[in-house]
């Protein structure tokens, strides 16, 4: 009878915990809107965007007209990602968000050297002729400010 009562208990005391590790990760978890998005557009360039050597897109590059689905690739540089991923927001000429979600690194991430990555979104058209930004942000577990950094790759639709 002891034990069944020290298994409940136990029970009850793992119940409680995960119910507090889960408000916790939840109240202190980054939210997508925590970082800034900016609206910068730039000249059309086929060089790669890049970021004081931390991360470089080769496509789309600079000013690129883009279509549904896009086909994202460049390199970034190991603590870029978090767990093999960075997020990834298309955004339209008025800010709204196009696409929010994620590129994957093609290789070991775990390194300071640059890895290849890639995604592959999809999104509504906006109007011909309008002007967006494709915004790729380090990704930030801890959510601390002073880890956030993105990269913006001015587009067209």
């Amino acid at each position: 009878m002891n034990l069944k009562k020290i298994i409940w208990g136990m029970v009850i005391l793992l119940l409680i915990l995960a119910v507090f590790l889960a408000w916790y990760f939840k109240k202190n978890w980054p939210n997508d809107n925590s970082i800034p998005i900016v609206n910068n557009i730039e000249q059309s360039t086929s060089a790669p965007v890049e970021l004081t050597d931390k991360i470089r897109v080769f496509q789309p590059t600079s000013g690129q007209k883009i279509t549904s689905p896009l086909k994202i690739t460049g390199e970034a540089r190991g603590p870029w990602f978090f767990e093999a991923t960075f997020p990834v927001v298309l955004q339209g000429q008025s800010g709204e968000a196009l696409f929010r979600g994620y590129a994957t690194a093609q290789s070991d991430w775990m390194t300071n050297d640059f890895v290849p990555f890639s995604a592959t979104i999809e999104f509504s058209q906006p109007v011909a002729g309008t002007q967006g930004s494709l915004i790729l942000r380090k990704d930030n577990p801890s959510g601390l400010l002073k880890y956030d950094e993105q990269l913006t790759v001015p587009v067209s639709f």
